[in-house]
């Protein structure tokens, strides 16, 4: 049974503020460190929305995409250098659909500075941890049908984060843009050793050093504390060896 996040009724405007300015400025008040804005894409906005105007899913994501071009536009001027954007359903879904998706990520992400990096992050869900852990990194609610690295990259960010397991399908198709390898699996409630999570980004010899960023598999949301800062250190750990 289909259960809508929201459901959408009329065209969706452009011009709401989503709110992204507001959690920048308050994370920022609180670190020294840059903040990072995550969203979700427009295609996933899409799809768990229940659709009672538009009946055409591209039609949605241009209008959504539009509003997220606003309000990634807000962030820019109040100073964001960093946001992600989050698209998890893209291998349950067909490829002219993910063609249009991509089409709809480039729109809104369209005229931002040049020194604002833009990430996107391609996973395959990560809900909790459950009993039917299947040893494999991170729990695949989405994980039916083609991966789709070739469309993946044509969306004009400057890095990908995604599972470790999928990294080999992006050989080839980065250019100079790098890849976050998702080495730490959120799904595992065991903290990995630095050297487990430096040899899973070692399986990646064809990336440049330059090119490799060292992260999880997706969010510790669902984890308790110290499980998660185990796996941040292990990260850390996993950058010491790996000299960077």
């Amino acid at each position: 049974m289909f259960h809508p996040a929201a459901t959408c009724r009329t065209r969706i405007q452009d011009n709401i503020d989503l709110g992204l300015v507001e959690e920048f400025k308050t994370v920022s008040a609180l670190t020294r460190k840059p903040v990072k804005v995550t969203m979700t894409g427009p295609h996933m906005l899409a799809k768990v929305a229940y659709d009672e105007h538009y009946n055409d899913i591209g039609a949605m994501m241009a209008d959504l995409a539009k509003l997220l071009r606003f309000n990634f536009g807000r962030l820019a001027a109040a100073g964001c250098k960093n946001i992600q954007i989050d698209e998890p359903l893209f291998t349950m879904s067909d490829d002219g659909e993910v063609r249009v998706a991509v089409d709809a990520i480039n729109l809104a992400i369209a005229d931002l500075p040049q020194d604002v990096h833009v990430s996107i992050h391609i996973c395959q869900g990560n809900y909790a941890v459950g009993k039917e852990y299947d040893a494999q990194i991170g729990h695949r609610y989405f994980d039916t049908g083609r991966y789709k690295a070739d469309l993946v990259s044509k969306i004009e960010s400057s890095l990908y984060l995604v599972e470790y397991d999928m990294a080999h399908h992006y050989e080839g198709l980065l250019g100079d843009r790098q890849l976050g390898v998702g080495a730490v699996d959120v799904q595992d409630p065991k903290v990995e050793s630095g050297e487990t999570v430096a040899e899973r980004i070692r399986e990646c010899a064809w990336l440049a050093p330059e090119q490799t960023i060292v992260t999880s598999s997706c969010g510790f949301n669902h984890l308790p504390q110290p499980t998660a800062y185990g796996k941040l250190r292990a990260m850390s750990e996993a950058k010491r060896i790996l000299g960077g």
